[in-house]
């Protein structure tokens, strides 16, 4: 009773601590009370920056629904842009459309639509104004999905038109310059969020407060809770090359060992039975103080304290970064929040494969001297995974992946002294000052120099990993960081590996040093279809790599460049094309590879990220489109 008392306490001072966190308004600072967030909300949805978000997601959106063929628009030519017309009826009976301009850009065909120039008419040319909810329902008859696909869509659609609202609010009346900053302070303020999922803040599961205290953008001071469980319910994974003892003294506060001796003799158990389990503060409050008290009672839990170190939130928001001392571990929390299309929770698997997956890609780093001295790539290994898997859960039950972590290794041991690091998703960002963040590297260096000098820096590595080993790596922009010197692109970073690789078994070139990871349960497919390392299938691999790292990621660097710096997309993609031949022409050893994964291959098979909103998972999401690589190659013959 005692215990359970202490833990109760605990429990109201966290809460309280959460509610008392600060948030930034128009140069005040501003405490999370109800009138306060009242007032920033209320200030936030009447602002110029409510128009701005919604015909954003009007774009995104309207992008997606054409270029995933899900609702028919008609296309007009309109002086050197196109004009797509959405034609329905709405509830009444009225007929609606509603009209955007645009292009077809190079990059993989890609809708590129202007937000500025979305409108909508009723009874012929009749003005109306905007909602992106009403849109949802006058265009449902087209879109084919049921109504309550269509309902989550339009919840997820409208929780991201007041979140992002209210942090472009916040940022409008904050000038502040990230050009400059180290990487983890730019990692953690980027603002922008998904440049193509139509819901790229829902973040299902917060509330209006919760966004505040743990959304990257807004940069407050996260504490951890630390708890111990017990090896009949947890399994903890490390690294070979991790010492236990020395990593959690390094890592955990001096109580963490002395409150778990003491905590253990209460339930007369040996404090070297369990297993520490750092969480999140919101699944604290929201998952394990609710769902957790048995676990808690029987000892087979135990509430150690708040982690005195204050970290801070990445853009994956689960991923934490340690700013009392920026040398330790990223710290990776399950969360059981939803956002874009995933789940933020850790599935066990996976937890258990991310040291047994980084030890074997390190150990392939190390016997390569291609990858680990001449193009000096960084991987940030995942070293030490806990998970707390509970018989008879399984993915459908509200504990299954809900208390888990990843320690991964920080990236600021890894660079030189004369080196800086900047996330790629900073490359297509513009700084407080209105102009692009990389616009000084840009004007130093001469836009075909620095293009050509980052596509050099981020082909090589990934080709070579996916021709001389098979590995694939899903490097999007939040998982690929851009190493420079005196802004020059000098070398490449990656991480995030316990779900983010595919490999060719056949492909491995010892037999024996494959990773024996955990294979996926059954019931996990009703959470991720795609949480698999190892498959036979080439071009699967193949476009997995085309897919993550040259449409998710290089594609919008192309628009951006073409955007802001009048460097035509088709002179990227001639770039990316002649690093890939350079590179197959210096390693003729390979040739076999570069036929069974030919990344000119003419068209590619892509995730339809607005599809996955409007029906159920139960089946192909996916969709061929034109390769760019391959253009390039067929105006070469």
């Amino acid at each position: 009773m005692e215990l359970l008392l202490l833990l109760a306490n605990e429990i109201s001072l966290l809460s309280t601590t959460r509610l008392a966190k600060q948030v930034k308004n128009a140069g005040r600072t501003m405490s999370l009370s109800s009138f306060d967030t009242s007032k920033l909300l209320q200030d936030a949805l009447t602002s110029p920056a409510y128009d701005q978000v919604q015909r954003r997601l009007f774009r995104q959106l309207m992008e997606a629904l054409i270029y995933e063929g899900l609702v028919p628009a008609e296309c007009t030519e309109l002086g050197g842009k196109n004009r797509y017309t959405f034609h329905s009826e709405n509830s009444d009976g009225m007929k609606v459309r509603y009209e955007i301009q645009g292009k077809v850009a190079v990059s993989f065909d890609r809708i590129r639509l202007d937000e500025e120039t979305v409108a909508k008419y009723t009874n012929g040319n009749t003005k109306a104004p905007l909602s992106i909810l009403n849109f949802i329902d006058d265009m449902q008859s087209q879109l084919g999905s049921d109504q309550f696909h269509t309902n989550r869509l339009k919840q997820e659609l409208e929780l991201t038109l007041v979140n992002d609202s209210v942090a472009q609010f916040q940022r409008s009346d904050q000038v502040r310059l990230l050009r400059g900053e180290d990487y983890d302070m730019i990692e953690t303020h980027l603002a922008d969020g998904h440049p193509y999922h139509p819901c790229y803040k829902s973040r299902v599961g917060f509330t209006f407060e919760d966004n505040l205290a743990y959304a990257p953008e807004f940069a407050q001071t996260i504490h951890p809770v630390l708890l111990a469980a017990h090896k009949d319910i947890a399994e903890t994974l490390h690294s070979r090359n991790v010492e236990p003892e020395t990593f959690y003294g390094q890592e955990l506060p001096a109580f963490a060992t002395s409150r778990r001796r003491e905590q253990a003799q209460r339930f007369g158990r040996l404090a070297t039975d369990y297993l520490f389990v750092p969480v999140h503060p919101w699944q604290w409050d929201n998952v394990i103080a609710r769902y957790y008290a048995g676990y808690f009672n029987t000892g087979s839990l135990l509430y150690l304290g708040v982690l005195e170190d204050g970290y801070l939130a990445q853009q994956s928001i689960r991923t934490l970064v340690n700013r009392s001392n920026p040398e330790h571990c990223y710290l990776k929390c399950a969360m059981s929040i939803q956002n874009t299309s995933s789940s933020r929770i850790l599935s066990p698997h996976t937890v258990k494969n991310a040291p047994i997956v980084s030890d074997w890609l390190m150990q392939l780093y190390r016997n390569d001297p291609y990858l680990a001295e001449q193009l000096g790539l960084i991987l940030l290994p995942e070293i030490v995974g806990t998970t707390v898997h509970l018989n008879g859960t399984d993915g459908s039950d509200v504990k299954y992946g809900a208390l888990s972590c990843i320690w991964r290794e920080s990236l600021i041991p890894h660079l030189k002294e004369c080196e800086t690091a900047f996330p790629f998703s900073a490359i297509t960002s513009i700084d407080g000052d209105g102009r692009p963040i990389i616009d000084d590297w840009i004007s130093d260096h001469s836009v075909e120099t620095w293009v050509t000098a980052f596509l050099e820096v981020t082909i090589r590595p990934i080709i070579h990993l996916l021709y001389s080993h098979g590995v694939g790596v899903e490097a999007h922009s939040q998982n690929s960081i851009l190493v420079c010197e005196n802004g020059m692109p000098a070398r490449l970073a990656l991480k995030d590996f316990h779900d983010g690789i595919r490999y060719v078994p056949s492909l491995q070139k010892d037999a024996d040093s494959r990773p024996k990871i955990h294979h996926v349960p059954s019931y996990h497919q009703n959470i991720n279809r795609n949480s698999y390392i190892e498959i036979e299938d080439f071009e699967y691999v193949r476009d997995f790599v085309l897919d993550a790292v040259f449409f998710i990621n290089l594609s919008e660097i192309a628009h951006f460049l073409e955007k802001h710096f009048d460097f035509p997309e088709r002179s990227f993609w001639q770039c990316a094309y002649d690093v890939i031949t350079d590179y197959q022409s210096s390693n003729t050893a390979l040739a076999d590879r570069y036929q069974e994964l030919d990344m000119f291959v003419e068209t590619v098979e892509v995730e339809q990220l607005a599809k996955r909103r409007l029906f159920p998972d139960d089946g192909s999401r996916s969709h061929h489109v034109k390769n760019p690589l391959w253009d390039v190659q067929a105006r070469s013959l």
